[in-house]
C-alpha cells in the first residue's frame, strides 16, 4: 500500500487569507513591469521585443518573474504549490491584460517569426519557476509517496507521459478565440490549460505536476512555429479577411499566465474525480 503524506492542519479563513494576499502582492508587483514594456502604439506590446526599451522591458520582467515565484513559493509553502502557481499565474495576468491584442501584433511593429521563441522563452521561466516553488513549498500533501522512481521523479516516464496532455491546448485555444478581444485571449489560454491539468491527472495520477505548465506552452509554440514558417506572409491582409489562424490571436503572455491559472485549476479540479492509487 502506498504511503500518503500527511495533510497539514489548515482552516478555510487561513487558506482565503493566504490566496488573497498571495494575489494582491504579485499583482501590486507585476504593475511594476507594465510601463518598461510600452510600445511605439502606446500601449504594452503583445511581444516583449516590442517595447521600445526591449533590454530594460526583459530586465524588469525578470525580476518582477522572480519576486512572484518568490511570493508563490510562500503562498506554496503555506498552503500548496499548486496554489503558489495559481497565484503566480494571477500576477501575471495583470501584465497580460495590459498588453497588446492580436490587432497590435498584425499592425504593430512584432517581429512574427519571433513569437513561437518567445512562447518557448515562457515555457523555460516557468519550468524554472514551478521547480522553485515545488523545491521550496514541497510535495503535495494528498499525493501517494511511492518511493518508485518512474512515479515520483520530476522527468519520469509518468511526468513525460502527462506532458503529452500539453497537445490539447493550441486545439483547444483555436477552437476557443473567435475575436481580437484580449479577454477572449487569456481566456482561452486558461480553458485550454485547465483541460491539460485534468487531462495530466488522469494519466499520471500518481505524479506531481512540477514542469507541467511548461506543456501547453511548448505545444503552442509548435503551432505558432507551423502556421508563421509555413507561408505566412502577410498577416494583417489575413486577419482583415479574418484568415488569420486562431491561434496566433494568443500571445506568449497570454499563455503564459493562462498556463499557470489553467494548470492550476484543472489539476486541483481532478482531484475530485481522479484516484490516485495503482
Amino acid at each position: 500500500m502506498n504511503e500518503v503524506a500527511e495533510l497539514p492542519i489548515e482552516s478555510t479563513p487561513r487558506r482565503v487569507c493566504v490566496l488573497a494576499g498571495g494575489i494582491l502582492a504579485t499583482s501590486l508587483v507585476c504593475m511594476f513591469a507594465i510601463a518598461p514594456l510600452l510600445s511605439n502604439r502606446g500601449v504594452a506590446g503583445p511581444l516583449v521585443g516590442d517595447s521600445l526599451r526591449p533590454y530594460l522591458a526583459i530586465g524588469v520582467l525578470l525580476v518582477c518573474f522572480a519576486a512572484i515565484v518568490a511570493i508563490g513559493a510562500v503562498v506554496g509553502r503555506l498552503v500548496n504549490a499548486v496554489v503558489g502557481l495559481f497565484v503566480v499565474g494571477v500576477g501575471l495576468s495583470v501584465v497580460s491584460m495590459q498588453s497588446g491584442n492580436v490587432e497590435d501584433f498584425v499592425f504593430g511593429p512584432s517581429a512574427m517569426r519571433t513569437m513561437p521563441f518567445e512562447t518557448i522563452g515562457w515555457a523555460v521561466l516557468l519550468a524554472l519557476g514551478s521547480m522553485a516553488i515545488f523545491r521550496f513549498a514541497g510535495r503535495l500533501p494528498d499525493f501517494p509517496i511511492t518511493h518508485e522512481e518512474e512515479f515520483d521523479a520530476v522527468c519520469g516516464k509518468a511526468a513525460i507521459k502527462s506532458w503529452l496532455a500539453g497537445i490539447a491546448a493550441p486545439i483547444i485555444a483555436s477552437i476557443i478565440v473567435a475575436n481580437a478581444m484580449k479577454g477572449q485571449a487569456i481566456g482561452a489560454a486558461v480553458v485550454a490549460s485547465l483541460a491539460v491539468g485534468v487531462i495530466a491527472r488522469i494519466l499520471a495520477p500518481q505524479t506531481q505536476p512540477v514542469l507541467l505548465v511548461a506543456a501547453p506552452l511548448v505545444a503552442a509554440a509548435v503551432g505558432q512555429a507551423f502556421f508563421i514558417f509555413s507561408g505566412l506572409s502577410a498577416p494583417a491582409d489575413s486577419f482583415v479577411a479574418n484568415k488569420l489562424p486562431s491561434l496566433l490571436f494568443v500571445m506568449p503572455l497570454d499563455w503564459a499566465a493562462g498556463s499557470l491559472v489553467g494548470v492550476s485549476l484543472g489539476f486541483g479540479w481532478a482531484r475530485s474525480f481522479v484516484s490516485q492509487e495503482q
